[in-house]
């Protein structure tokens, strides 16, 4: 029964007003508690909660001033690597001067290599061919002689009676004999 009670107190309670339901001394109450919890955390929690600020500002403004300084190294880097693409196009330009330059004196030094061993390829020819008629020539020269000795053998035999033969024999045979004792 004691809940039952309790409860019709609390039911029998009527509104204070359009804006404040029930006794006006809870609101009074109530706003002082909320008042003292308020200076408290004020008193207490509020110097970390601004030191907390305080840092987070200052850890910003230093990723600020990072990313700044990170800005400003990489435009310089951005600069000097444009430079140096203008230097790398002047330097292409130069080094592909230079290759066909250098293409140009190499075609000229084969072409005139290649000339001079086509020279050199003709003067041996002329040398050989000149070798080869001469010692054609040797050659059939020889031939020509073997020819006319074995003609003139045979004439000479023919002409000879045999006797006029074993003499001229008997003279060439001496004279190499007083030849090899001299």
């Amino acid at each position: 029964m004691r809940a039952f009670n309790a409860a019709t107190i609390f039911a029998a309670e009527a509104p204070n007003g359009n804006f404040l339901p029930g006794d006006i001394n809870e609101f009074y109450w109530g706003s002082a508690a909320f008042l003292v919890v308020v200076a408290f955390l004020l008193w207490k929690v509020r110097p970390s909660i601004v030191k907390m600020f305080k840092k987070s500002n200052e850890q910003t403004k230093n990723e600020v001033e990072w990313a700044q300084n990170a800005a400003d190294d990489a435009q310089c880097e951005f600069s000097e690597f444009k430079s140096k693409l203008g230097d790398i196009s002047s330097e292409r330009e130069q080094i592909l001067t230079e290759a066909r330059e250098s293409a140009q004196n190499l075609e000229e030094e084969l072409k005139q290599k290649a000339h001079q061993d086509a020279e050199e390829v003709k003067t041996r020819f002329s040398h050989d061919t000149e070798l080869s008629r001469v010692q054609a020539q040797n050659e059939v020269k020889q031939q020509l002689a073997r020819v006319a000795l074995t003609a003139a053998e045979n004439i000479v035999a023919d002409s000879l009676d045999e006797k006029t033969h074993d003499q001229l024999l008997d003279d060439y045979i001496s004279s190499n004999l007083k030849k090899a004792n001299n």
